[in-house]
């Protein structure tokens, strides 16, 4: 998955899968089972990409009811020297 806004390239590389999101460049953040929501089709993540380019899982139970804390090495933040100044839908 690569995601880019106004032509700037915030991440790229993301992946998930067993449990764990891969992002190149990075080591591994292995994502607690918390914060999964598993069907037969398999695992998904909720997560949001903010206006200042954090990208943060949210648990499908709801994090206002009980907070989680983030996994080790989130929110990841857009690259160094960034260019994006805002986030817009297409």
């Amino acid at each position: 998955m690569l995601i880019a806004v106004n032509g700037d390239i915030l991440f790229g590389g993301l992946h998930f899968a067993s449990g764990k999101l891969e992002i190149r460049g990075r080591s591994d953040i292995v994502i607690p089972k918390e914060w999964l929501e598993t069907s037969f089709l398999g695992s998904s993540l909720t997560y949001e990409l903010t206006a200042k380019g954090e990208f943060i899982l949210h648990s499908h139970q709801g994090i206002g009811s009980h907070a989680i804390a983030q996994p080790v090495g989130l929110p990841l933040v857009g690259r160094f020297g960034s260019r994006s100044i805002e986030c817009t839908r297409g």
